[in-house]
């Protein structure tokens, strides 16, 4: 389990939980992590923590009593990052704001 497999997992599905991650890849939580922080520090990744009553499409058996989902913690793939930059509004001329890439 590397990187690029955790990348191409992700890609594919979109999104995973955490234990998810962990039953495919066959390792524990603390490895993935370190992993999947490579890949949030790059802004490839993010982690989305569900709360109570974060459950999607309403509770059906996979929630605890008290309505959160068991497996409460989701990685999502949201792709290549783009750096932000800063331009003055002196220099962008007549450019629109979504234009600035």
């Amino acid at each position: 389990m590397g990187p690029r497999a955790i990348k191409a997992y992700l890609e594919a599905r979109g999104s995973a939980p955490m234990q998810d991650l962990m039953r495919r890849f066959d390792s524990d939580e603390s490895a993935l992590e370190g992993v999947l922080d490579f890949w949030i520090l790059r802004g490839h990744v993010r982690r989305v923590e569900l709360t109570a009553g974060g459950c999607k499409g309403g509770c059906t058996g996979g929630c605890h009593a008290d309505g959160m989902q068991a497996e409460s913690v989701v990685y999502e793939w949201v792709g290549a990052a783009r750096p932000l930059r800063f331009m003055p509004p002196s220099l962008r001329g007549g450019m629109k704001n979504d234009s600035i890439r």
